[in-house]
C-alpha cells in the first residue's frame, strides 16, 4: 500500500538497475558550498528536537524536487537481489522497503537543506533496507557523497541507554512521524502502539532466528574454528594459515 503512494519514488525504483548509480555530483546543485552531513557526529546522532518545529513544508517540497534527479541515479539492484534470493524477504515487501527508504533519504536531504540538526527515526522496514545499503561499504560511501556531500552515519543504539534516552527516542520518532505525514501524506507508523507491537514482534522473531542459528553452529563440529581462534590469540597473525 505504502509503495503505491510515492509515485515518483516508484518510478525511480523501476528506472534503476545494476550498479549504474551516478559517481559525480556535478549538475545537481551539490557544490562545495552546500552543507554536508559530515557535521553529524560519527559516534551518535543529534537527538534533540529543537528547531524541528521550524521545518517548512513548502521549502521541503521544493527540496524533494531538487533531490529527485540525484536519488533517481542511485540503484539498489544487488541489495534487493540478496534480500529476496538469499535472505528470503518477499518481493513486495522489499519493494515497499526500498520506496520507503528513498523517501527517508529525501527527508534527510530536506532537513539538511533547511539546516535543521535532527536525525529522523526510521521505522523497522526502512532501517533494515538502510542496513543492506551500509553493508556494501564502498557503494554506501559513494552514494552518501553523491546525495549529501558527506557520510551519513547510522547510530543503532538510540533508545537503549536508559529511560531518558528511550524517552528521547520516542519523542524523536513522534516528531519524525509528524513530519512524514505532512510531507508524504501517509504515516511512517500506523500508530505508536501498533508500531511498537510490530517492531517488538519483528525483533523477537529475529532473536529467535539467531538463537536457533547459534545452536545449529554449536551442534556442528566446530573444533577447527575453535582451534584457529585459540591459536590466533597466542601467535602472530602472519604465522596463521
Amino acid at each position: 500500500m505504502l509503495a503505491k503512494r510515492f509515485v515518483w519514488l516508484d518510478a525511480a525504483v523501476a528506472a534503476t538497475d545494476g550498479r549504474s548509480e551516478m559517481t559525480s555530483t556535478q549538475g545537481h546543485g551539490l557544490g562545495p558550498d552546500r552543507p554536508s552531513l559530515c557535521r553529524i557526529p560519527p559516534n551518535r546522532p543529534f537527538v534533540g528536537t529543537n528547531g524541528i518545529d521550524e521545518f517548512q513544508l513548502s521549502r521541503a517540497r521544493e527540496h524533494i524536487e531538487e533531490f529527485r534527479p540525484v536519488l533517481d541515479g542511485i540503484a539498489f539492484y544487488w541489495q534487493r537481489k540478496k534480500m529476496v534470493e538469499v535472505l528470503g524477504w518477499h518481493q513486495e515487501i522489499v519493494d515497499m522497503m526500498e520506496t520507503s527508504y528513498r523517501a527517508y533519504l529525501s527527508l534527510v536531504y530536506c532537513l539538511m537543506r533547511q539546516n535543521i540538526d535532527f536525525t529522523p527515526v526510521p521505522n523497522r522496514l526502512i532501517d533494515e533496507f538502510w542496513h543492506m545499503h551500509i553493508l556494501d561499504t564502498e557503494k554506501y560511501f559513494g552514494d552518501c557523497q553523491v546525495m549529501f556531500g558527506g557520510y551519513m552515519h547510522h547510530y543503532p543504539y538510540f533508545g537503549m541507554e536508559g529511560d531518558d534516552d528511550e524517552k528521547q527516542w520516542v519523542e524523536a520518532g513522534d516528531k519524525t512521524n509528524e513530519i512524514w505525514v505532512k510531507l508524504f501524506t501517509v504515516p511512517l507508523r500506523s500508530s505508536p502502539a501498533a508500531s511498537h507491537v510490530l517492531e517488538q514482534d519483528a525483533y523477537a522473531l529475529e532473536k529467535e532466528h539467531f538463537s536457533k542459528l547459534s545452536q545449529a553452529m554449536k551442534d556442528l563440529d566446530a573444533s577447527p574454528i575453535a582451534a584457529l581462534g585459540s591459536r590466533c590469540r597466542t601467535c602472530r597473525a602472519a604465522r596463521c594459515p
